[in-house]
């Protein structure tokens, strides 16, 4: 008769056989195997699947394998994975370094090191007067540390390193002048365009006080019946009405190429002495005297001269 320990042992090997034929493993833990600290255990070894066949089995068996037996495979695999940790420590310290490696780690090694009195050079520097710690000199103001070695790694030919330092510094430098020089460039345009803006303003100003200046001229000199002095001191005249009186105006034909600055300010000149009438006070007054007296007093655009003022007339 057999043993419940026979038929269990009979159930692995069994197990085992499928569990060697089966090309599926089965990766869910069983139940028990969860509640207890083996999943860690086995988590580690993952790099031997012999885990994965000792879940296989508790998770079939569990009832005739003992845990102790999973603890002692677990303890196998652990010792393997540790043997073969060390073999590849092993491996990787007695890999031979390259020659170029070796002799780089030679050389700071070397620098690393202070010389001692019992290197000849060094103790004859004693003799002379150097003390270890100090610069070179007669005051130790000089150099207290060796020049370091710098060895060429690439094959390019001496002095082209500093060739190609110095071409990039004088690009920068082009570089740098251009981006200054651009910048002038975009804020000299931008206070042209803010000029031409402001005396476009000024100009469209002056063409509508040149209007009214006129308005106002032809109205007054018609009350008085007088004619007009010059061509422009009256508003245009539409181009019929210009046909039949082109023969009868009598103006300066020059004075056409003025300004219409400089008409406003013949236009005003005349419109205040002839009819003591100012433009910007919009107000004709009795007497030279009142107009004199009246106007010193007033916020006039146009100055005690009697030419206005472009920075003035845009302000109102």
């Amino acid at each position: 008769m057999k043993t419940s320990h026979s038929l269990g042992r009979q159930a692995v090997l069994d197990d085992m056989k499928t569990f060697q034929r089966s090309e599926k493993v089965e990766r869910k833990y069983p139940l028990w195997v969860r509640d207890t600290n083996l999943v860690s255990d086995m988590e580690k070894t993952n790099r031997n699947p012999g885990w994965k066949f000792a879940v296989r089995i508790v998770y079939k068996h569990n009832h005739h394998v003992k845990q102790s037996a999973i603890m002692l495979l677990l303890d196998r695999l652990a010792r393997k994975g540790k043997v073969e940790a060390k073999h590849e420590q092993d491996k990787e310290r007695n890999k031979v370094k390259p020659m170029k490696q070796r002799e780089q780690e030679n050389r700071e090694e070397g620098m690393a090191k202070a010389l001692d009195s019992s290197n000849i050079g060094f103790a004859l520097l004693q003799k002379m007067g150097y003390k270890q710690g100090t610069g070179l000199g007669k005051e130790g103001t000089g150099r207290a540390e060796p020049i370091p070695i710098s060895l060429k790694a690439d094959r390019g030919g001496l002095g082209r390193d500093n060739h190609l330092k110095r071409q990039n510094d004088i690009k920068k430098t082009i570089l740098e002048e251009k981006t200054k020089k651009k910048i002038k460039v975009e804020q000299r345009l931008r206070e042209d365009f803010r000029k031409h803006m402001s005396n476009k303003f000024v100009d469209k100003k002056v063409q509508s006080d040149l209007y009214k200046s006129q308005k106002a001229c032809e109205q007054l000199d018609k009350a008085k019946g007088l004619s007009c002095i010059q061509i422009w001191f009256w508003p245009e005249v539409p181009k019929e009405e210009e046909e039949e009186e082109e023969d009868n105006n009598t103006g300066d034909v020059d004075c056409i190429t003025l300004e219409p600055y400089d008409k406003l300010i013949q236009l005003t000149q005349y419109l205040r002495s002839e009819h003591l009438y100012c433009i910007w006070c919009g107000t004709t007054y009795n007497g030279e005297t009142s107009f004199l007296i009246i106007y010193n007093l007033s916020s006039c655009k146009i100055d005690n001269t009697g030419i206005p003022d472009k920075q003035i007339m845009i302000l109102t």
